[in-house]
């Protein structure tokens, strides 16, 4: 069964949840010009906020459709439209839990426990699962970010760092 509904972005990184990108999605393609268009939603929503406005940064349509589940723990779906934006959300949070500092000691590990969950076994297991192609470049960014140099050619070692740059800078 394939899924379309209106969500709260939140829904989509809660519980066991987890998507997977089949093998016949393209790569993970977005450039600056992307992410500087969800950085800039980004402050209007916060700004919205901070004058106590009532707004929601629409993130398009995400369908998924239910995988069979192999064991009880296990809710997989295949992420058949949205890709490129909730890998782009999975970075931007996760350069946002690198850089968070101050008043809210735990705030890195909420937003981290956005990004993986653990099954009932304890094995931690990634929100999103990449292709063959894109898993080294995303398992980079959640476990080592700190070895991404510049010249790293991947769009989402690039996300990486082009948040990481608009959070520190």
């Amino acid at each position: 069964m394939i899924n379309a509904n209106k969500e709260k972005l939140q829904s989509f990184f809660q519980g066991s949840l987890q998507y997977e990108i089949p093998f016949f999605q393209r790569t993970y393609v977005w450039s600056e010009e992307n992410w500087t268009i969800f950085w800039e939603h980004l402050l209007s929503e916060l700004e919205a906020y901070e004058n106590g406005d009532n707004s929601e940064h629409f993130i398009g349509t995400i369908i998924t459709k239910q995988k069979e589940s192999r064991n009880l723990t296990e809710n997989v779906v295949e992420l058949i439209d949205g890709q490129q934006r909730l890998t782009t959300i999975s970075i931007f949070l996760k350069a946002l839990a690198d850089t968070v500092s101050g008043e809210l000691p735990n705030l890195k590990n909420s937003l981290e426990s956005l990004l993986w969950f653990e099954d009932s076994y304890g094995k931690r297991h990634y929100r999103m699962r990449h292709s063959r192609i894109d898993a080294p470049n995303f398992t980079k960014v959640m476990e080592a970010p700190e070895t991404i140099t510049n010249e790293d050619a991947s769009s989402i070692l690039q996300a990486y760092s082009y948040f990481l740059e608009k959070l520190t800078g």
